[in-house]
């Protein structure tokens, strides 16, 4: 069995070592990279909203979607104001797992000394954008609240669309962006020469956690192995939407799945 890992490099570690140690050949090939995004001028001022002192909430919550998110968007607070204070009003911070959450509280006390209060789906399965949205203070949110979501540009769309559907207003903060890694096509090529020529077929499994990843993953077979076509995978994707996108777009097997813990993708290796 050969397995693609398609996570991004400073993610792959811990998913490569378990399935190795499983008798599976790993491929890393990392499809996306997080790059900073400049923020607006419109992005930068709910920025400063959000942190300027006052005696109640501007909003509701804030929505952190990733550990990136916290990185790159308080990067970007820090830039716009190397000396900013905790704002006195601080609302509840809804993360997408006990992970971004953990982050976020360590680098909120580095940055501020103080701590935040944050919520998140208890359990790993439940850490998307559904187990947000089930989330009871999310469930309270009414119509002309105001909630800021820390994000990658183009991510969680679901969740915001949900939002927006029942009135909320959303003020995005699309702090960095994803790309393709210019060295995965150098990596691609040799996986191409080593397994895709010279071997006979044998299953190969590509890992998609994101529409972005599969674009990117379409990109490097049409410049890469034009005669090649994404049908010869199977692929384990990440949430219904995006295997639903696939299906749509191939007749390729896809096998979904809820996470990304390592014994969660081996065991839909195993089904």
């Amino acid at each position: 069995m050969i397995v693609i890992n398609t996570r991004p490099a400073e993610r792959a570690a811990k998913l490569t070592q378990f399935l190795r140690g499983h008798g599976a050949t790993v491929v890393e090939l990392p499809l996306l990279a997080l790059v900073a995004t400049p923020l607006s001028i419109t992005e930068q001022q709910a920025l400063v909203e959000l942190f300027a002192p006052q005696s109640l909430p501007a909003y509701q919550a804030v929505v952190v979607v990733s550990e990136a998110a916290v990185n790159f968007t308080l990067q970007a607070v820090q830039a716009l104001s190397p000396k900013q204070t905790t704002p006195h009003a601080l609302p509840p911070f809804v993360c997408v797992g006990q992970k971004t959450a953990d982050y976020l509280t360590q680098r909120w006390q580095a940055q501020f000394g103080t701590t935040p209060n944050t919520c998140y789906p208890p359990l790993p399965e439940q850490q998307n954008n559904i187990g947000m949205l089930q989330l009871s203070l999310v469930q309270g949110f009414k119509s002309g609240d105001r909630v800021q979501v820390w994000r990658g540009a183009g991510g969680r769309e679901v969740l915001i669309d949900a939002l927006r559907a029942r009135g909320v207003a959303v003020s995005l903060i699309n702090s960095y962006q994803r790309q393709l890694p210019a060295a995965t096509f150098a990596y691609f090529s040799q996986f191409y020469a080593k397994f895709l020529l010279q071997r006979p077929p044998t299953p190969i499994w590509v890992l998609i956690s994101s529409l972005a990843a599969w674009q990117n993953w379409l990109e490097l077979l049409q410049k890469i192995a034009p005669t090649v076509s994404p049908n010869v995978f199977s692929y384990v994707v990440l949430q219904a939407r995006i295997g639903e996108h696939i299906r749509t777009h191939s007749d390729a097997c896809v096998h979904v799945v809820d996470d990304l813990q390592p014994t969660t993708i081996w065991q839909t290796l195993q089904a």
